[in-house]
């Protein structure tokens, strides 16, 4: 078999130079009539390119091309151009060398479709795999008129699973939509294990001999399903990284992207997926949003996603939320809202009133809306310090005020226990006394007489005290007396009593009694004549 001039072409070129430089423009197209039937195949991501022309009537390739180019992040995932549209640009050398290879891919993806244009004119169907943050300058830079446009009506995405763009994975999937697989099963050795049911048949429809034209509904890849609910199961697991998810997302792009254009996949897939509140996040946006995991927002939306899809109840899902309207904070909103202005101009944008998505947020009004939130965060931290220093500064004011009153209640204490012990008695005064100072003062007031200096008298006051003396020397001498009398008077009329004169027994009934320690006397005569009989008996 004869191979068309493009791949004899490929074939004498280097390998390196087959795979990143564009093929020149062909002086000829191949020879085409009436009756030719075209498909073309194109598909681009993660620094792959792979596109091919094939002849419906032969499956043969009339052109292809493949590309490559670093333009990843290795073991990290992601395009540069996403981390520069983030706002969070880098300026290492490996993130240069990405930019410069995103726009030489750019460049020559352009230049293939270009050189192609008289065949994709004539192609009935153009199959398309591109991620939606390329869409936009997929055919052609912006303002420049393309070979093929997306509103066309032969543009298509590819209806099955598709691998990194590859020579081998576009031939794969023409192969696939073009063939007819045919299973053969030998009912007779089929076991069925279970029932079959009774099938009842309407007679009106068998006696109308028509037959029913339903047919079965697809069911969705048991592997996507797999896929999905693990991804799921990550966001939900607070020990696994914004960054570790996304590099496993970018690992498996192609599994992602077929789980969301699967038509067999329900729009809300997430509904048996375990440890997941389906009515409330049913999709991987939901999640994601509801997470907090604003670094997925982007990656999930570029795969095909549909952000307008709400959640709630089976089965009328009235009254449910967007994904936007579940998010966490004001970081994950913004994601949607950058989004949206990121590719607002696209031909197949999101219809972002249904998916209840505000204006679109520009990155300069985004580093404003972070300022502002930064500032206020800080004044509350400010009035929040302010408080505490206010607080405390009352807290010690309050504890100065109860010291100083403790203090207050301490002195007047203290005073109180020092006028106490002014006001000692006597008899107090005398516990603290040795014997030899209480003999003293025993002596002094029985002989009326004192230790301390007499002051100089004048002649008058020496003869008024000298008969003060002698005074006091009859009453001694008459004391004796007295107290016999007084002895013999007791004995005969009144009772011993507790209650009477220490000295001479008389009662003390009616009267205020001379007291001095334990005595009590009716008397200053008494009084005396007890001091007397103290002193001399001491």
């Amino acid at each position: 078999m004869q191979l068309p001039a493009a791949i004899e072409q490929g074939k004498s070129k280097p390998k390196r130079q087959s795979k990143t430089e564009p093929e020149q423009a062909k002086p000829t197209t191949p020879v085409l009539d009436e009756q030719s039937s075209l498909w073309a195949v194109l598909a681009q991501t993660g620094g792959h390119f792979a596109g091919a022309i094939f002849d419906n009537r032969s499956g043969s390739v009339i052109a292809h091309k493949t590309l490559q180019r670093y333009t990843t992040r290795r073991k990290q995932g992601g395009l540069q151009s996403r981390q520069d549209a983030s706002g969070r640009a880098a300026m290492s050398a490996g993130a240069q060398i990405r930019r410069h290879n995103e726009r030489r891919l750019q460049e020559d993806m352009h230049a293939i479709i270009e050189q192609w244009r008289p065949l994709l004119a004539k192609c009935e169907r153009v199959f398309v795999r591109v991620a939606r943050e390329g869409r936009r300058t997929f055919f052609a830079p912006e303002g420049v008129r393309a070979a093929v446009a997306w509103g066309d009506a032969s543009v298509r995405p590819v209806p099955v699973p598709m691998g990194r763009p590859s020579l081998t994975e576009v031939r794969r999937v023409y192969r696939d939509m073009t063939r007819v697989r045919i299973a053969v099963f030998d009912l007779r050795v089929a076991r069925v294990d279970a029932v079959e049911p009774d099938i009842s048949v309407d007679e009106s429809d068998s006696d109308s001999g028509s037959s029913s034209d339903s047919t079965l509904e697809p069911e969705p890849r048991p592997d996507l399903i797999a896929f999905v609910y693990d991804v799921a199961q990550r966001m939900m697991d607070a020990a696994q990284s914004d960054a570790e998810i996304a590099a496993h997302l970018q690992t498996h792009t192609e599994t992602l992207l077929d789980a969301f254009s699967d038509p067999a996949v329900e729009l809300r897939y997430l509904d048996e997926c375990p440890n997941v509140k389906a009515h409330r996040t049913p999709t991987l946006l939901h999640v994601a949003a509801m997470q907090g995991r604003h670094e997925l927002i982007a990656l999930l939306l570029d795969c095909g996603e549909d952000p307008t899809i709400t959640n709630g109840h089976y089965p009328l899902y009235a009254g449910g939320e967007t994904a936007y309207q579940v998010a966490r904070d004001r970081t994950t909103r913004d994601a949607f809202r950058t989004y949206r202005y990121a590719h607002q101009n696209d031909v197949d944008a999101i219809e972002w009133d249904l998916a209840r998505v505000p204006d679109a947020l520009s990155p300069s009004q985004q580093h404003e809306n972070e300022a502002r939130a930064r500032d206020k965060k800080k004044r509350e931290r400010t009035r929040r310090k302010q408080r505490e220093r206010a607080q405390k500064e009352k807290q010690a004011e309050k504890k100065v005020q109860s010291d100083s009153g403790e203090e207050e209640m301490l002195d007047k204490i203290i005073a109180e226990k020092e006028a106490r012990e002014q006001k000692l008695t006597l008899r107090n005064r005398v516990k603290n006394m040795t014997p030899q100072e209480i003999q003293e003062r025993m002596r002094s007031m029985a002989t009326g007489t004192s230790t301390k200096a007499k002051p100089v008298l004048s002649p008058e006051a020496q003869r008024a005290a000298d008969r003060e003396l002698r005074f006091q020397a009859a009453q001694r001498r008459l004391a004796p007396q007295s107290a016999q009398r007084s002895t013999d008077v007791r004995t005969q009329n009144v009772q011993h009593s507790t209650d009477v004169c220490t000295h001479c027994g008389v009662s003390l009934h009616g009267c205020v009694p001379f007291e001095q320690f334990d005595w009590k006397c009716c008397s200053v005569q008494c009084l005396h004549g007890q001091q007397l009989v103290y002193g001399t008996n001491i």
